[in-house]
């Protein structure tokens, strides 16, 4: 059976930590690679995922639409949960 190469572009390290902690447990079916990327360094990836002939695509938020405007293999958008709230309101205290 032939693998479904997978790019995931995390647009924060946490993202890219959680995907390559559960990523294991499917490598009997797909080929994961994960890599940070935002808005505009993630759309690169993406192009080049494509031309490497990777199946789909997974990101997030703005960088996940924006990476669905610029390539033509499927891109899967990671929803918005309270842990991305909670996320946010964290980094906002440190400034």
């Amino acid at each position: 059976m032939k693998k479904i190469r997978v790019m995931v572009i995390a647009p924060y390290e946490g993202l890219k930590e959680s995907v390559m902690a559960v990523a294991p447990a499917y490598k009997d079916r797909l080929d994961i690679t994960v890599t940070l990327g935002d808005l505009s360094r993630g759309t690169l990836v993406a192009r080049d995922a494509e031309k490497k002939g990777y199946d789909v695509i997974i990101s997030r938020g703005g960088t996940a639409e924006m990476i669905g405007k610029s390539v033509s293999i499927p891109v899967i958008n990671i929803d918005i949960s309270g842990y991305d709230y909670m996320r946010a309101i964290k980094l906002a205290e440190n400034i």
